[in-house]
């Protein structure tokens, strides 16, 4: 008497420890099938459903049997024979006598093809087989790389707002950065009084990823009869919306011909204040 398998591609239950899930109460080791049990094909039915890792499999056979699965994605061989699958990815057996068990196959590899391997043993110790084989869903697509740009900031001037320091002026000194690119140290120390500018000529080149670059100044005066005072404003720039001009057209005497131009200055609550003036290209 023949029998078939019917095997259908589909979705997954991840299993815990290697063991196979209950599907109903075991049956009694009797009620051989003419007499003959798995001494000829006793397995009506293998259903798998794979996901990425595995699936659920669905047994069912037509004689009480202990029912062992072993998968691999390597091919099986055969002593005598008879099917058998080295050093398998997942195995699991039953020590009951079941007509019907779910098995929750686990920890393969996605996308990749699966051997199968079931066998059923009646109470007689007759062991029947079925080979098959199925592939792991494939892994979702991974994001497209975030590709870095290159960008060159020229820190052209600053104009100094608040010098903190009365009378007199002031002894600042400047720290230029972009994207984390700073100078080595704070620079040198420069008289400089309210209103007047500070031609600086710094530039930073960056790899800037995720569309932004942020831009930082740190300003230090130096006083000493008193604490220095300290201001750090800073800007952060959309790369995909540059504007080539700055405060309505004030270039703030930066030369033409560069991607974007722009210009922040200190919070008005620090005691020593600046604007500064910078220009960005962004290689292509």
């Amino acid at each position: 008497m023949k029998r078939t398998i019917t095997t259908i591609l589909g979705t997954t239950l991840l299993m815990t420890g290697g063991q196979a899930l209950a599907a109903g109460p075991p049956v009694a080791p009797v009620g051989l099938n003419a007499g003959l049990g798995c001494s000829v094909q006793c397995i009506e039915k293998a259903l798998v459903n794979p996901t990425m890792t595995g699936g659920p499999l669905r047994v069912e056979t037509d004689t009480p049997a202990r029912i062992a699965v072993k998968v691999s994605h390597q091919a099986p061989g055969f002593i005598d024979g008879k099917p058998w699958i080295p050093n398998p990815d997942y195995a699991a057996q039953t020590v009951s006598y079941y007509t019907s068990r779910l098995f929750q196959i686990s920890g393969l590899a996605a996308g990749t093809k699966q051997h199968i391997l079931v066998t059923a043993t009646d109470a007689e110790g007759h062991t029947a087989y079925r080979l098959g084989t199925f592939r792991t869903v494939d892994p979702p697509p991974l994001p497209p790389a975030v590709q870095a740009q290159t960008v060159t900031v020229t820190f052209y001037k600053v104009k100094i707002r608040d010098d903190a320091d009365s009378p007199g002026k002031g002894e600042i000194a400047f720290d230029f950065c972009a994207g984390g690119e700073c100078g080595i140290g704070e620079g040198a120390y420069l008289k400089l009084g309210t209103g007047q500018t500070y031609t600086a000529f710094e530039t930073r080149v960056a790899a800037a990823s995720g569309g932004e670059i942020e831009l930082h100044v740190y300003g230090d005066e130096y006083d000493t009869f008193s604490s220095n005072e300290r201001s750090s404003p800073s800007l952060t720039v959309d790369l995909d919306d540059l504007e080539d001009d700055v405060l309505g057209g004030d270039y703030g005497g930066m030369p033409y011909g560069h991607d974007a131009y722009v210009s922040f200055q200190s919070p008005s609550r620090d005691k020593l204040e600046f604007r500064v003036y910078a220009a960005i290209d962004v290689a292509d």
